[in-house]
């Protein structure tokens, strides 16, 4: 026999605020606890939420709402980051909910925690193509640094985010690397060498070239 599925699980599933608040009544720490998502797999609910987001199951307006309740509640945006190492705000901007990520930030999330190949918010912001995000992480002490996978700057990010868009960019990546430029980060020569980034518009404006 399968068993029930966890009451929160089912509420984040429906996109239903009042079946949240019903789950967490009386048991606010729920909040915070892990909930299954996936065979061996539990992430915390609203890293549950941002997954339904970016598969399509739920809307962005319902999953905003459904994190208000969740802080509301006493969710931590700051919550131990998940085995990749990224934190739940880089999760929520890699999976493509930017209301959710400044909902975080409202919250004190660290913008400055890195995760996978060693990259923080504003990198993966810019390559989501977040503009909002990556005017509100500016200025920022990462411009010039170079994540351990690709090394690239976060501009470099903006870069490939334009050129090759990810699943779930929100499509400004031209307009993140215009903001990463007037910063203060290096138009690097391989980009002004680049056909493809000329062949760009709104990117080579970006760039300056």
């Amino acid at each position: 026999m399968s068993e029930e599925p966890h009451p929160l699980r089912s509420a984040i599933d429906a996109g239903s605020a009042d079946a949240l608040h019903a789950a967490l009544r009386g048991n606010p720490d729920a909040a915070n606890r892990p909930i299954a998502c996936g065979e061996g797999h539990a992430v915390v609910p609203i890293h549950a939420i941002c997954d339904c987001i970016f598969d399509g199951r739920i809307s962005d307006e319902r999953g905003t709402a459904l994190v208000r309740v969740l802080l509301d509640e006493g969710a931590a945006a700051n919550p131990p980051p998940v085995p990749s190492g990224d934190s739940l705000l880089i999760t929520a901007i890699s999976l493509g909910a930017p209301a959710i990520a400044h909902m975080l930030l409202d919250c004190g999330a660290s913008a400055d925690a890195r995760g996978l190949f060693d990259a923080s918010a504003i990198y993966w912001a810019a390559i989501m193509g977040m503009a909002t995000i990556v005017e509100r992480l500016l200025p920022s002490d990462e411009l010039a640094r170079r994540d351990t996978e690709f090394a690239c700057t976060p501009l470099g990010w903006a870069v490939e985010g334009t050129l090759s868009p990810p699943r779930g960019s929100k499509g400004e990546a031209p307009r993140c690397a215009a903001l990463l430029v007037a910063a203060g980060s290096e138009v690097e020569d391989v980009w002004r060498q680049s056909a493809k980034v000329r062949a760009h518009q709104d990117l080579s404006q970006a760039l300056g070239l």
